[in-house]
């Protein structure tokens, strides 16, 4: 494990002392003479045999430098162990210990994965228009690839130091009652304050200078981003997230660097605000063992057992294998491969992982903010963030009083426990979820009316099929939620009206069909249960939370699900709940089921919704639009 050590790190003063830059916005760059960036060192070193804590002293000399660093072993320093050294804006030196491990190994410990992974597909390598994301299942590879994924056991507290230090010299401000810490009920790291807080008191403000967006790494990585940007094989409305996740990615390599796991020469030396170097510390000290992405590469067969029939263990595999795809498509680019010559797959994905899970929408597109990215999720969020138009700044101001030690959360959104597993990996107990969504492939739904089309009023129903090519793009999802017509739903609805097929009746009996599969999953029959003495007891309610038996092997008292099987089960009961709410709605704005008291909840309002589109769809179609 990385500590911070307290030592003697003796060095004559710098002959070129750095010079801090301030720019327009506010941020700060440092550089060893005006208009020519400098990279700030970090050294290596083992600790030898026989050397002894607070006694032995060691002497290493940077490279190209006219100077030697004397350092007396830390207190707790043993041989074999290694002693990173790290030279400071203002030219004073840092050392850090990393520990040998019980295996042997010292250093941030590396998880790894080799094995098949997808190869660019037409979606992506060609000019065709497709939704971000969005790639065919996964195909074997001529060849294998070994990924890594590294994550450093950082100092966090250190670190953390480190950014608000450096966001606060580039006209930040960071409240003094803010710290990294864990506090309950989640018990995850995040940010805790050390003091009270008032409502409506600032507590963070962030300048859009120092984000990680589209309009910092183009101006201050213009070779990467421009060259990822004119790459013809990428479409047009894809380039922007790869060129941004291409520059998040050298800020990734950039920090592993520093820590010694590559070569710090390797590469271009990037003109950057000062707080990206530390805060791109804490990116890659981020431990994704545990998001979908990953776990669907590492245990593929394992994940869709437990997740069938459920489609998310597959869109997991389909989405980590389109990271990969995306990065072997921009490495064939020769200007791209001069940039970066020793670009990875590894920590490509890990930067798009970095984007998916902690980016936030700004007015300069999708971007990472220092600092407001430590904030955990709650569905009664105590802090709101908001954009000042007038400084251009991301500011963070609380909702309500906090105590000392409580934790502050934003939201990251109404979403389902299926949405929230796969953007951030985690999941809320069923009782805590806003609302109840479902998706797959739109290709599913096209195959199942071509083969249909006799049992569910399916009158040219191969029409719908073929309309439903156009409407949806390469590889789209059909997405359902529980509060309202969703985008899908339009477009299936007007694909039926323009053929003359009865769309309703059609997606009414394919979302029949995959109910009927969750009702067969053994996994789920605890549940489904409880979701039918609900339903007896309320026929409208969908709480099975509240009636599960003592009996049922179902956990319903924790924060968030502690095993993959608990956050399986609340995912696919999401699912079904979803779709038992489109099959009573469709039921009823079909008149199938006259009795509105009968159906679930948000059925009946979905219903209305469904009748209201299909008037306005009918009125559009006599105006002749």
């Amino acid at each position: 494990m990385a500590v911070s050590v307290p030592t003697a790190v003796v060095a004559p003063p710098r002959p070129h002392a750095p010079v801090v830059e301030e720019r327009a916005d506010g941020g700060q760059v440092v550089v060893s003479n005006p208009g020519q960036p400098r990279q700030l060192k970090r050294l290596t070193i083992e600790v030898p045999p026989g050397a002894k804590p607070g006694e032995t002293q060691l002497r290493v000399t940077p490279g190209d430098t006219d100077f030697s660093l004397q350092i007396v072993v830390p207190h707790g320093a043993a041989a074999g162990d290694r002693l990173v050294l790290a030279e400071s804006n203002d030219g004073d030196w840092a050392c850090r210990v990393l520990q040998r491990q019980s295996d042997g190994s010292t250093g941030p410990r590396v998880r790894q994965f080799a094995g098949s992974a997808p190869p660019p597909q037409p979606s992506v390598a060609s000019a065709v228009e497709a939704p971000p994301g969005r790639m065919p299942s996964p195909a074997t590879r001529e060849r294998p690839m070994t990924i890594f994924l590294t994550h450093p056991e950082i100092d966090d507290d250190g670190v953390y130091d480190d950014i608000v230090k450096t966001a606060r010299a580039s006209g930040s401000f960071v409240s003094d009652k803010l710290r990294r810490g864990a506090a309950p009920p989640l018990k995850v790291l995040g940010l805790i304050t050390t003091e009270e807080i008032a409502e409506g008191e600032e507590l963070l403000r962030i300048p859009a200078g120092i984000h990680v967006s589209p309009a910092t790494c183009r101006q201050l990585m213009p070779e990467l981003w421009n060259a990822v940007e004119a790459h013809k094989r990428i479409s047009e409305s894809r380039r922007t997230e790869t060129a941004l996740t291409a520059c998040t990615a050298e800020l990734l390599r950039f920090a592993s660097a520093h820590q010694g796991l590559r070569s710090a020469t390797v590469g271009r030396c990037w003109r950057m605000p000062t707080v990206w170097p530390f805060y791109s510390e804490a990116l890659l000290g981020e431990n994704f063992e545990s998001h979908p992405y990953w776990k669907a590469l590492c245990h593929r067969d394992m994940l869709r057992a437990v997740f069938e029939p459920s489609c998310e263990a597959e869109h997991a595999r389909t989405m980590a294998g389109d990271s990969i795809a995306i990065w072997e498509l921009i490495m064939e680019d020769d200007i791209i491969r001069e940039i970066i010559p020793d670009g990875e797959a590894g920590l490509f994905l890990q930067a798009k992982l970095c984007l998916l899970s902690r980016e936030f929408g700004t007015p300069h597109g999708s971007a990472l903010v220092p600092v407001v990215d430590f904030c955990n999720h709650s569905e009664n969020p105590g802090v709101h963030q908001s954009w000042d138009l007038q400084t251009d700044t991301f500011v963070v101001k609380a909702l309500r009083a906090h105590k000392a030690g409580e934790e502050i959360c934003i939201t990251y959104g109404r979403h389902s426990c299926p949405i929230l597993w796969r953007t951030y990996g985690f999941v809320l107990p069923p009782r805590q979820e806003p609302r109840w969504t479902f998706a797959c492939q739109a290709c599913e739904f096209q195959h199942w009316c071509s083969t249909n089309k006799d049992d569910c009023e399916g009158a040219h129903a191969g029409e719908l099929a073929a309309a439903l090519g156009e409407s949806f793009p390469v590889m789209a999802e059909l997405q359902l939620e529980s509060e309202g017509l969703t985008d899908s739903i339009r477009a299936i609805l007007r694909a039926g009206k323009s053929t003359g097929c009865n769309a309703e009746a059609m997606l009414r009996g394919f979302v029949a069909d995959r109910l009927e599969l969750y009702g067969k999953d053994l996994r789920l029959q605890p549940p489904l249960a409880a979701l039918r003495r609900a339903r007896n007891a309320e026929p409208q309610s969908g709480a099975w939370w509240d009636a599960v038996d003592e009996e049922d092997p179902i956990s319903m008292d924790q924060v968030s699900a502690g095993s993959l099987e608990e956050q399986a089960l609340w995912i696919k009961m999401s699912e079904y709940l979803c779709l038992t709410v489109h099959v009573e709605a469709l039921d009823l704005s079909l008149g199938r089921h006259a009795r509105e008291e009968l159906c679930l909840e948000p059925a009946v309002g979905l219903s209305r919704a469904l009748l209201d589109f299909r008037k306005e769809r009918d009125e559009e179609q006599a105006a002749g639009k």
